[in-house]
């Protein structure tokens, strides 16, 4: 013959045990955390939602704040935050430059100051600012200037 279908709040007094002020689970366990079968859900849930009616989804985490995860007793169950924080997503970084091959380099700047002094005459000032724009330092501007007096 079957059992008589009892209230849930009866199981779960059924299933705990007095220990000081705590009322210790001895049901199931779901990763060491009590768990009412079959139903799957947590009884410190139910009783956190019967007692406060707060109304918990199955996402919020109750616990008990006297340190023993298996009290099931309502004034020791509190909701608590999720202790993992989320990992942070990183923002994609730029590719590292090339490595510098500096004759090549060296070349690309004359190449630009060439069609510049082509085009116009400038000031150094006007033409390092000028080239910075295709990534050359004034530093750059002046060992090719340099070199393109010596080709001459």
């Amino acid at each position: 013959m079957a059992r008589p279908k009892t209230n849930i709040f009866d199981r779960i007094n059924r299933l705990c045990r007095q220990e000081g002020d705590c009322r210790i689970w001895t049901g199931s366990l779901n990763n060491g955390v009590p768990q009412l079968r079959p139903e799957g859900t947590n009884p410190q849930r139910i009783i956190m939602d019967d007692v406060y009616g707060l109304g918990l989804d199955r996402r919020t985490h109750v616990a008990p704040n006297c340190g023993n995860k298996l009290c099931c007793a309502a004034g020791h169950l509190m909701i608590k935050k999720h202790t993992k924080p989320r990992p942070k997503a990183q923002e994609p970084q730029p590719p590292p430059p090339p490595p510098a091959d500096d004759d090549a380099e060296l070349e690309d700047c004359i190449g630009c100051l060439n069609a510049i002094e082509d085009r116009y005459k400038k000031t150094f000032e006007e033409i390092c600012a000028e080239m910075a724009i295709d990534g050359f330092s004034p530093d750059e501007v002046r060992a090719a200037l340099e070199e393109m007096e010596k080709q001459k």
